[in-house]
This record gives C-alpha cells, sequence and structure tokens, in this order.
C-alpha cells in the first residue's frame, strides 16, 4: 500500500491503518494502492491538521467529499455504508 511521499504523512497514515483499518472512511470499501489522508473538518475551515481529524479515503470518496463539513463526511460515509449493504458488499461508490 502507497502511503503518500512527505515522510509526516507516511507515518500518520500507518497510525491511522493501525487505528481505523485499512478500509475507506467514506465506502468501507478496502483500501488496496488508492488511500488518501481526509481532514474530517477541513483544513480550509479551520480543522487540525492532526490524527485525531484525519480518516484514510478512496482518492475518489475523499475528492466528492471535497469540503463538506464534517457532518455532511458522516451523512456520506453512512449512506454509502447503508446502501453497501444493501448491495451485499459491493462498492457503493462509483
Amino acid at each position: 500500500m502507497s502511503t503518500g511521499r512527505n515522510g509526516s504523512y507516511k507515518k500518520r497514515k500507518r497510525r491511522l491503518l493501525e487505528r481505523d483499518g485499512a478500509a475507506c472512511f467514506f465506502c468501507g470499501q478496502p483500501l488496496g494502492e488508492d488511500v488518501t489522508l481526509e481532514h474530517l473538518i477541513p483544513l480550509t475551515q479551520g480543522g487540525p491538521d492532526n490524527e485525531a481529524n484525519s480518516v484514510l479515503a478512496h482518492y475518489g470518496c475523499n475528492k466528492d467529499a471535497g469540503a463538506c463539513n464534517i457532518s455532511q463526511k458522516v451523512a456520506i460515509a453512512i449512506a454509502n455504508r447503508v446502501e453497501l449493504e444493501k448491495k451485499g458488499g459491493h462498492h457503493a461508490h462509483t
């Protein structure tokens, strides 16, 4: 699994993998090689750049969430996981 170029982000991503597992925060599917670091409260909205404010996500899922606020991001994650359950475990993100 690629964890990015920046050394501090590599370490953060490894710790997040240990904390949260290797599933995308938004869709719940395995990350594989497609892994990005997402800030739950966007830095542009005053969110801190730390592990407590970070999750791992697929690039597309991360991009789709954009600069949504934390409530919207959690709602996206819940909706995608509910849809995933309805489909019997298939990837809900397109």
